[in-house]
């Protein structure tokens, strides 16, 4: 079974890094072309300035799951990049929603901004639920060692120390007076508290002559311990909607598979 993923969390972002030629080439939108597409996308904002930068803020997308935010679309000459940015929608969608502009705005179809393509990169966030602890991933020995982090009757995170013994020698990572850990870890508390582990981060390198393509980022990370518990992680990567979707379903697998 697939992660469940909560779409209205998901916040897809595409940069298009672009020919200087082709950007150069481009002419000046005309007032009835920007009204069109301020209308049709329901833009807050949507403007051409002195740099022959167009960009446009808070507007709709109308997309197969529903209506996304379109929170940032626009191509910047000044840069020599097309980008947008969309909340609720997939990559595909914010795609899609830039050629459109573009195409409207300068006359440009799809096929000739394609091909004055240097590179793309990808910025994609989403909630997901697992179907299981994230630390399943793990090896077994690794995997016993988040266990006993996360039970806090084995004080192996959070400890009590005694004043006459300073510095505290104890293996914990915090120290506590006896008050303190009566006050919020004594009877009563709840003995599965932590978030354990609470943030995965991953980064990939790709040899390249542009410098900032050589890392790509991924990061799961447990907003509260209810999250934890239930398995949901926001994760954030520098992929494109359906290959971070792919790679979540991957590590799914795994952990379901684990035993």
């Amino acid at each position: 079974m697939p992660v469940q993923e909560e779409r209205a969390f998901t916040q897809c972002g595409v940069d298009f890094h672009l020919k200087k030629p082709f950007v150069i080439g481009l002419g000046k939108p005309s007032a009835d072309r920007l009204d069109d597409l301020r209308t049709r996308y329901d833009l807050a904002k949507f403007t051409y300035d002195g740099d022959k930068d167009l960009l446009g803020r808070d507007g709709k997308l109308q997309t197969q799951q529903g209506v996304a935010r379109l929170r940032e679309i626009g191509l910047l000459s000044s840069s020599d990049r097309a980008a947008a940015i969309c909340l609720g929608g997939t990559t595909s969608d914010a795609i899609l929603a830039l050629e459109d502009i573009i195409q409207t705005a300068f006359g440009v179809e799809a096929a000739s901004l394609r091909n004055a393509i240097n590179y793309v990169s990808y910025d994609t966030a989403t909630k997901v639920q697992f179907g299981g602890p994230l630390y399943a991933l793990f090896a077994p020995p690794v995997r016993t060692l988040f266990e006993q982090w996360g039970n806090i009757d084995s004080k192996a995170v959070i400890a009590t120390f005694e004043p006459t013994r300073w510095p505290p020698d104890s293996s914990a990572m915090v120290h506590t007076t006896e008050d303190y850990w009566e006050k919020y870890f004594g009877e009563g508390a709840p003995k599965n508290g932590f978030v354990v582990p609470s943030d995965l981060h991953f980064h990939v390198y790709v040899p390249t002559r542009f410098f900032k393509m050589t890392k790509y980022e991924l990061q799961l990370a447990v907003e509260s311990t209810e999250d934890f518990l239930e398995h949901k992680y926001f994760v954030k990567s520098e992929m494109p909607h359906f290959a971070h979707m792919q790679l979540l379903n991957q590590l799914d697998g795994m952990i379901t598979a684990a035993p």
